[in-house]
């Protein structure tokens, strides 16, 4: 991880084996839960993705719903 501060990065994606037990197991980390969500954003995270934010979908899923118009609310 100290290597990573060397690259000209400013986000890092973990993969959700490494998150998902992070409010029950010191040694963890995935989002799959509203808590682990809260968790996250309370710990400065401000980006973030897994099954709690919806399911992985086929491409052509992801093209129907980027070509859809934006809902105005």
């Amino acid at each position: 991880m100290t290597y990573l501060l060397k690259l000209p990065i400013d986000e890092v994606k973990l993969d959700q084996d490494l998150i998902i037990h992070v409010l029950t197991d010191p040694r963890a980390e995935g989002v799959e839960t509203a808590d682990i969500a809260s968790w996250l954003r309370d710990w400065g995270c401000e980006v973030a993705q897994g099954i709690y934010y919806g399911p992985p979908i086929t491409v052509a899923a992801m093209m129907e719903l980027i070509t859809l118009p934006a809902a105005h609310g």
